[in-house]
């Protein structure tokens, strides 16, 4: 019922939830950080996502050597794994300029316009999916991928750590 990442993980720590629904990342990562137990994923079937790092067609940056301090990157909020901790994880050793806390939108537009030299976005393994932000046709809106991180964990369903162990029949209900 948490309307965004930081509220989703206040609840957690508060132990305000017996099931957590992890859609996110960070979420999921929270759960277990928290000592939710993990009993299965919200989406079995998918084949996940990932973030990629991208820019113009005709930029000269082709990969991350290129990037120098003067460089700027267009960043989500820190809540973000695809738009913030994957990005900045690839980033890592380099020095940029940041551009943090941005919209999936504004990010787009920045690079697109020259004000970023790069920005960072969701890259679903599906095609057609909602998640992905850097889908097939942003190459034909003149963009593309210089980097990209490793897949994403799964959007778990946890049981809080306040359940007790007589919960092992509903963890048999879900496998």
């Amino acid at each position: 019922s948490a309307d965004s990442y930081p509220k989703a993980v206040a609840e957690l720590k508060a132990l305000n939830w017996d099931v957590a629904l992890a859609y996110s990342p960070i979420v999921s990562m929270s759960t277990i950080e928290l000592g939710y137990r993990p009993i299965g994923v919200m989406f079995p079937d998918s084949k996940g996502y990932t973030s990629v790092i991208f820019t113009r067609q005709d930029s000269p940056i082709q990969n991350l050597a290129d990037l120098q301090p003067d460089s700027k990157v267009a960043l989500g909020d820190y809540y973000s794994a695809t738009k913030y901790f994957v990005p900045m994880s690839l980033l890592k050793g380099k020095r940029v300029t940041l551009l943090p806390g941005l919209g999936v939108s504004e990010i787009f537009d920045l690079v697109r316009d020259g004000k970023a030299d790069v920005g960072v976005a969701a890259r679903s393994f599906e095609q057609e999916q909602p998640s992905d932000e850097f889908s097939p046709k942003r190459s034909s809106e003149g963009f593309r991928v210089i980097a990209r991180g490793d897949p994403l964990p799964a959007a778990l369903v946890a049981l809080s750590p306040r359940l007790d162990d007589r919960l092992d029949l509903l963890e048999r209900a879900t496998l």
